[in-house]
């Protein structure tokens, strides 16, 4: 998608004080827009202008903008939330034109103000965003002491998420509920993740312009918090080799200690992609979305049961969006990876026995054992499914 010659998209990132904290510089940019596009809350932020064309963000957003921006005549400035570079509208416009064409004009993100609030170093917390996807994506970040800040897709999170980690035995956890934050009816709540969860049984809610902070305890304290943070010892961090029984199986699995060599032999890397032929139970996918940020897996399966447990098993893990699991009968490797693929195979232990399956450095249309192949491009984010998922939401808030 291409905007005319010269076009420039202007992009002003907003606070939940809206028009009373943008800059001089920015406001001059709101004022003198000939299009002014946003959510309706947005727009309700900024003070009307005579003669401006203002409208609100289609739906779904991703597929609605190019017919939106074709007959674009003038200046075009875009209302999004804080950072619009963070899980924002502002990632979407890069995506379909190009850096060249889209001009970010950024607001203290609401992971900046949560992090003030707290006394967080940004060195020391991770973020993760839950916007339009699974509060799971929280989970691989999860190690005694971390601290992570969520934003949340709304008021029902924050009680959602203390059940989640509640469930994980990690009751005693720390969680922050943070609201509205740099606005007039800015917020608060903390309580142990153990206390939300009830919270979330009884169908309460917070304000839905909500960030969670969530802080683990450290390891000694989890050591006598019970058998269920016990239990998840064993699948604390990035590193692979997690005990066979952090996953659903029927037996067919690969263990640990080979999976752990073969992925060391692999070496994952941030953004790189695995093709996994006869997943099995999906550990070794799991582990290699798990082992580096962004990192991708494409698992193929010819058990329906063994598939559909694959993905549960990412989805239990947190990369649900960045390891998929399909089901296939012995194909042929006419298709591989969107580049090559240096030969790097990796025999799988718990593949189906007797699968042909394709993988990135096998030769067109060759049948092939079942292999764990390596691909060094670029995975789908596993911080946002898709981008559309993403923009509508950020657009609705």
């Amino acid at each position: 998608m291409r905007l005319g010659s010269g076009t420039v998209i202007e992009v002003v990132g907003l606070g939940d004080a809206g028009w009373a904290a943008l800059g001089e510089p920015q406001r001059e940019l709101v004022r003198g827009a000939d299009l002014l596009l946003g959510g309706a809350r947005h727009l309700a932020l900024v003070p009307p202008v005579d003669g401006q064309d203002r409208r609100t963000w289609p739906s779904p957003l991703r597929e609605g903008l190019p017919a939106l921006l074709a007959d674009v005549r003038g200046s075009v400035v875009v209302l999004a939330s804080g950072d619009p570079l963070r899980s924002g509208v502002g990632t979407t416009l890069v995506e379909l034109l190009g850096p060249p064409a889209v001009r970010i004009h950024p607001a203290v993100s609401s992971d900046t103000l949560a992090r003030a609030r707290l006394g967080w170093p940004a060195e020391t917390t991770d973020v993760v965003t839950t916007v339009g996807r699974d509060l799971e994506a929280v989970l691989p970040l999860l190690a005694p002491g971390a601290r992570v800040v969520v934003l949340c897709s709304d008021g029902r999170d924050p009680a959602r998420l203390g059940g989640l980690l509640a469930g994980r035995g990690l009751a005693a956890a720390r969680l922050t509920a943070l609201w509205h934050l740099g606005g007039a009816e800015e917020g608060s709540r903390t309580a142990t993740a153990g206390e939300w969860a009830d919270q979330d049984a009884a169908g309460r809610a917070t304000p839905d312009l909500v960030v969670c902070a969530v802080e683990v305890p450290p390891a000694e304290r989890l050591a006598g918090a019970g058998t269920g943070a016990a239990a998840l010892a064993g699948a604390w961090g990035p590193v692979p080799g997690r005990p066979e029984d952090c996953f659903d199986h029927d037996g067919q699995i690969t263990k640990r200690d080979v999976r752990a060599t073969a992925l060391a032999r692999l070496r994952p890397t941030p953004g790189a992609h695995l093709w996994d032929l006869g997943a099995g139970s999906g550990s070794v996918g799991v582990e290699w979305c798990l082992a580096a940020p962004r990192a991708g897996c494409t698992a193929v399966e010819r058990d329906a049961e063994r598939a559909d447990r694959a993905r549960a098993n990412a989805q239990a893990h947190g990369v649900a969006p960045a390891s998929r699991c399909s089901t296939a009968t012995a194909p042929t490797c006419s298709a591989g990876p969107p580049r090559a693929a240096p030969p790097c195979h990796v025999p799988t232990p718990s593949s189906s026995a007797g699968e042909r399956a394709t993988s990135s450095s096998t030769s067109p249309g060759r049948p092939c054992r079942p292999a764990v192949g390596w691909s060094p491009t670029r995975s789908p984010s596993r911080e946002r499914p898709s981008s559309s998922a993403r923009s509508d939401a950020s657009a609705a808030t």
